[in-house]
C-alpha cells in the first residue's frame, strides 16, 4: 500500500522574524518598588536615566523625573 506524498511544510520562521513584522509601541510611566531606602534607590534611577528625584522624597517613597513626565506628550497622533 502506497501512502500519498506528506505535504511540504514551510520551515518555522524565527521568533525575530515574527516580533518585527507584529510589533508595537510600548511607553512604561511608572513602576513600583519595595525596598529599605525609597530615596536611595530613587537617587540609583535618577543617575540611571538622567532624570531628577523629586523634591518630596522620603525614605519611605521617592519618585524620579514626575515633572518631566508630565510635561511630555503621552499621545501618538
Amino acid at each position: 500500500m502506497r501512502y500519498p506524498p506528506a505535504p511540504s511544510l514551510r520551515p518555522p520562521q524565527p521568533v525575530w522574524n515574527i516580533w518585527k513584522e507584529h510589533s508595537v509601541g510600548l511607553n512604561i510611566a511608572c513602576t513600583t518598588y519595595d525596598c529599605n531606602n525609597a530615596a536611595g534607590l530613587a537617587d540609583f534611577y535618577a543617575r540611571l536615566l538622567g532624570h531628577p528625584v523629586d523634591p518630596e522624597a522620603t525614605e519611605f517613597f521617592a519618585t524620579v523625573g514626575r515633572e518631566v513626565r508630565e510635561g511630555a506628550r503621552t499621545d501618538t497622533g
